[in-house]
């Protein structure tokens, strides 16, 4: 009987063994699992970052953009009552290039604008996974823990 209690022991024995190197291994998978999150987290931020950057530097830009032509649409307008008829054909022909000009200028601005939100949408994606990533990594600490307390 007691060699039958000693063999079931040993054999116990071995599995808490097998068990441990089980859970070495989930350990080591945990931490290799942490670093890829950090590194991922590393890079949301700077995404975050180039596209805050890159918004500001557009409105920047769309701002001077629409400053200088404004400017230039109010001195063609001031030359234009200057100058007469021969001025208000020209006039004329100005300000349709003008508008050409903001209406090129608006499409621009609409394909950034969109260029932005497809952006912020994968950084939102990305968040999201990293939120299930970190969802996974708890639940897989709770397993271990459980597995811990087993042992």
């Amino acid at each position: 009987a007691r060699a039958d209690d000693l063999e079931l022991f040993e054999k116990r024995l071995s599995k808490c063994g097998e068990m441990q190197q089980s859970l070495e291994a989930r350990a080591d998978d945990a931490q290799r699992f942490e670093k890829r999150l950090s590194e991922s987290i590393a890079k949301i931020q700077t995404v975050e970052a180039t596209v805050a950057e890159l918004r500001l530097s557009q409105e920047q830009r769309h701002t001077d953009d629409l400053q200088q032509l404004e400017k230039r649409l109010s001195e063609s307008i001031d030359e234009s009552r200057a100058a007469g008829s021969k001025a208000a054909e020209l006039q004329h022909s100005q300000l349709q290039a003008h508008t050409d000009t903001l209406q090129q200028f608006e499409k621009r601005l609409t394909e950034s604008t969109d260029k932005n939100q497809a952006l912020e949408s994968k950084v939102t994606e990305l968040q999201r996974s990293q939120q299930a990533r970190a969802d996974d990594l708890e639940l897989f600490e709770k397993r271990l823990s459980k597995c811990g307390e087993m042992q």
